[in-house]
């Protein structure tokens, strides 16, 4: 419990160091993981969405907060709904993932895809209908092998197949987002 305790005050020191946004974001992550901590007994959708959220979705927030020029200004509105955006896809894209690890696969698979579909819908909003195309034809790849992954019925199978195509696509988002 002490080494937690230290890490809980040098991570709360670094996220003031990176600024107030990023404070604030980083007393929000530690708030929810409470929360899942909580909800411990339990294995339910809460439960994992959760985790999906200060897994991934709050700790790419944190990042853009500290490396982004993040103002509470009423002009950046549309950046920091932008950012709410991409990193809700991010940890819907975790999300699936860890559904896929753990052989959810019918519902980890659409969930995957409606991470990718909502890419795809980002990327159109946000007037960058090439990347918005590059990123649907990657989802083309993995619903090919969807059907392949109710046959063989294993989810780190697909995982291993399709990791490439989800890379790629986050990496077309990170480019649409500094363009």
């Amino acid at each position: 419990m002490l080494g937690l305790g230290f890490l809980l005050v040098l991570a709360l020191a670094i996220a003031a160091g990176l600024g107030g946004a990023a404070l604030l974001l980083t007393i929000g992550a530690l708030g929810v993981a409470i929360w899942r901590q909580a909800l411990s007994s339990r294995e339910g959708a809460l439960a994992g969405v959760l985790e999906s959220c200060y897994l991934a979705g709050l700790p790419w927030l944190i990042g853009w907060a500290a490396l982004g020029s993040f103002e509470w200004a009423r002009s950046e509105l549309s950046p920091l709904a932008q950012a709410l955006a991409w990193a809700a896809a991010f940890a819907l894209t975790f999300h699936a993932y860890r559904m896929l690890g753990g052989q959810r696969l019918s519902t980890g698979a659409t969930v995957l895809v409606a991470a990718h579909v909502a890419v795809v819908a980002l990327l159109i909003v946000t007037r960058q209908p090439i990347l918005a195309g590059v990123v649907a034809l990657l989802l083309l790849a993995q619903l090919m092998l969807q059907s392949a992954l109710l046959e063989v019925g294993e989810g780190v199978w697909y995982l291993r197949r399709v990791q490439v195509f989800t890379m790629l696509a986050m990496l077309v988002a990170a480019v649409a987002m500094v363009a």
